[in-house]
């Protein structure tokens, strides 16, 4: 996965009540663009809020992992810092993180939360 639109569209194909949020955001930052760690923050807590069905989570963590893998960085980046920290961590405030998260997580988006909390937890 190559830019946002791709990534964006291939959410929005997986669940389309998505677009309200992408649309609303868009309107809100307009005419600039939301900053991309920021809007995929915020795309965590939407998908959360959600609560998707887990045959949707797997699929959803299959478009996370292309986005954190991709070539381009700017997209990389942001999706791990932002989604990815985000959806992680908001969890596991709450006490959601399980053994079906750990499954559907990819490699290197598992690897990027392994790292984060072994860095926050002083290891």
């Amino acid at each position: 996965m190559e830019t946002v639109d791709q990534f964006v569209n291939e959410l929005i194909k997986l669940i389309p009540e998505l677009n309200k949020f992408f649309e609303g955001t868009r309107n809100y930052w307009y005419p600039k663009n939301a900053p991309l760690t920021l809007f995929f923050s915020d795309l965590a807590r939407e998908i959360i809020e959600l609560n998707v069905v887990d045959d949707l989570k797997i699929k959803l963590f299959s478009i996370i992992e292309l986005g954190v893998s991709s070539s381009r960085e700017e997209l990389g980046c942001a999706v791990a810092t932002g989604f990815l920290e985000t959806y992680y961590f908001t969890l596991e405030d709450n006490g959601k993180i399980d053994d079906f998260f750990w499954k559907i997580v990819g490699e290197k988006s598992k690897q990027h939360i392994v790292g984060l909390k072994s860095y926050y937890d002083g290891n």
